[in-house]
């Protein structure tokens, strides 16, 4: 076998895997339709959660960025993220 007729065999594998990949995943939107209404709301509370967590962690940045203080002296982030109880499970 040459080698240009092997890359394009190869180049051929990958593309087709990609296309079936394309075809075959649903979109996030789609996957949130195809939710139970208890899960929509378990899902809509998690991004409400994680929506406030990074608007308390973009303010808490912005300040420590505005201080004099040096890198180990600026104020932690007092509440963990939303997410971290749950990715044991």
């Amino acid at each position: 076998m040459s080698w240009p007729k092997g890359i394009a065999y190869g180049l051929g594998i990958v593309a087709a895997g990609y296309l079936t990949m394309r075809l075959t995943t649903p979109t996030s939107g789609q996957l949130y339709n195809a939710l139970s209404p208890e899960l929509k709301q378990e899902a809509d509370k998690a991004r409400k959660e994680h929506a406030e967590y990074q608007k308390e962690l973009k303010a808490l940045l912005q300040k420590n960025m505005d201080s004099d203080h040096l890198v180990w002296q600026v104020e932690p982030l007092k509440a963990p993220p939303p997410s971290e109880g749950r990715r044991g499970q």
